[in-house]
């Protein structure tokens, strides 16, 4: 994680120096960037929740995962319809992840089916709004420089959140409440800043 972001080399046009890039980012995209990655650390640990709160075995994790793919199945089909490609779903989406990451706390019957379904469009729906952002920073930065960027932050952001976790946080119910604390926290310097850009 750190040796990335010391990256210097020579590219076929240019020399890329990846820290001076990573400090001309702008900040508030790379916290969006840092939001979808806390998302992935969500799904590596609600199976495991899954298994210790609800089901002993690894099958219905395995079951609910599948439906949840096959909801973004279907709904990117619909969302490629009806998605308004000016606006940016982002911080909408982002909050729906946090409601939805809730809902599948809370539920333990056959409800959790309808939640996993629901969450899979939510999930749909904050990777594309990522993806906007993503692409609309490249219009600003060589997309080289951007790519190694995006994998610096992923990696410094769930990294930093996962060391947390395992240091502190014993129980896997709580990491999850935490990790939904902390995308809520960037949430909040997400919008302080776009309101200040705004202004």
């Amino acid at each position: 994680m750190i040796p990335l972001s010391k990256i210097t080399y020579e590219s076929k046009h240019q020399k890329i120096e990846l820290f001076k890039n990573l400090k001309k980012s702008n900040f508030q995209n790379l916290l969006a960037f840092s939001f979808f990655e806390l998302d992935d650390l969500m799904a590596y640990l609600f199976p495991i929740y899954i298994a210790i709160y609800i089901n002993t075995t690894y099958t219905l994790a395995g079951n609910l995962n599948a439906l949840n793919n096959v909801a973004i199945i279907i709904f990117s089909i619909i969302y490629a319809k009806i998605i308004n490609e000016k606006r940016n779903y982002f911080v909408l989406s982002t909050l729906l992840v946090i409601i939805s990451a809730l809902l599948k706390l809370s539920v333990t019957n056959y409800l959790i089916l309808i939640v996993y379904f629901i969450d899979g469009i939510v999930l749909m729906i904050h990777n594309q709004s990522n993806n906007k952002i993503y692409f609309e920073e490249r219009n600003n930065i060589d997309p080289t420089h951007q790519s190694l960027i995006y994998q610096v932050v992923e990696c410094i952001s769930r990294s930093f959140v996962a060391l947390f976790l395992l240091l502190f946080i014993k129980d896997i119910k709580s990491m999850i409440l935490v990790v939904n604390l902390f995308i809520l926290i960037m949430l909040s310097v997400y919008l302080v800043l776009d309101g200040k850009r705004k202004e």
